[in-house]
């Protein structure tokens, strides 16, 4: 095999097999084809509500006349079904975060009250674990453990290895960090010079605000921005959108009703 044809078969194959370590990983088979979960798990009811909630969710990046700009349909409801499915976790961890927040404010705008996020919570977690729970199942036949056990040994291997490689390290580290006693006055003396001549920190700088991207929000977004709970957001944004209004002289004119509202937002502007 020539040294051509080895680099093509390890860059084909490597792919290939660090995906069947990742289903592995994630409790499916090597060769299983992973089902993407999305809102069209529940029933037809539940699935109106949510994707109300969609609409008010992704109501900015939807709707535009320019196709490059949409993002899919798919692809929202995959990840409604992964923000009403993390929704318990995210909240108990952050309940201020700007993610928690965001998704209140469309629930209260949908509707929907927080038993409802809970309830469908438990629901879209049953759906996915239910191919893990099949995994295990297959398992226990005879003809799918061959594969199976292969990898697991592979896998066992490679976390003994990282496990050594760590406790090598920390070896390592601990001799090289052995203070000596003649390193020691050095070391002090210096740290107190350094501290004395330490210059003051520089102060954070501000992140910088796409100026077209706030006025595209706040005149598409669901619920409005002069409706969020975040004041510093609102404040600040109407402060933008005032001061972007100064150069346009000759005015301009939406009208929310026109099919194109979005994309004549978007133009104005930029």
């Amino acid at each position: 095999m020539t040294k051509t044809n080895k680099a093509f078969a390890y860059i084909t194959n490597t792919a290939r097999e660090e995906r069947k370590v990742a289903r592995v990983l994630s409790g499916w088979s090597a060769d299983h084809s992973p089902s993407v979960v999305d809102i069209g798990e529940i029933d037809h009811t539940t699935r109106e509500r949510l994707e109300h909630l969609q609409a008010h969710l992704y109501s900015s990046c939807t709707g535009l006349k320019d196709s490059r700009l949409n993002v899919s349909s798919k692809v929202c409801s995959s990840l409604t079904a992964h923000l009403v499915r993390y929704y318990p976790h995210v909240k108990a961890l952050a309940p201020e975060a700007p993610i928690v927040m965001r998704v209140e404010e469309c629930m209260a705008a949908a509707g929907i009250t927080t038993a409802d996020m809970l309830a469908w919570s438990v629901v879209l977690r049953e759906a996915a674990t239910a191919p893990a729970l099949e995994h295990e199942r297959n398992e226990k036949k005879p003809e799918s453990c061959k594969g199976n056990e292969h990898l697991l040994a592979v896998i066992e291997e490679l976390i003994a290895s990282n496990r050594a490689m760590a406790a090598r390290l920390t070896v390592v580290e601990a001799a090289l960090l052995k203070p000596k006693a003649t390193q020691e006055t050095t070391e002090v003396a210096q740290t107190q010079d350094m501290s004395d001549h330490e210059p003051k920190p520089k102060r954070r700088k501000k992140k910088v605000t796409d100026l077209s991207t706030t006025w595209y929000e706040w005149y598409t977004r669901i619920p409005r921005v002069w409706d969020s709970a975040d004041r510093h957001k609102k404040s600040e944004s109407r402060h933008i959108v005032a001061f972007m209004k100064l150069f346009l002289d000759a005015g301009f004119v939406l009208n929310p009703k026109a099919t194109n509202y979005k994309d004549d937002v978007l133009c104005v502007g930029q």
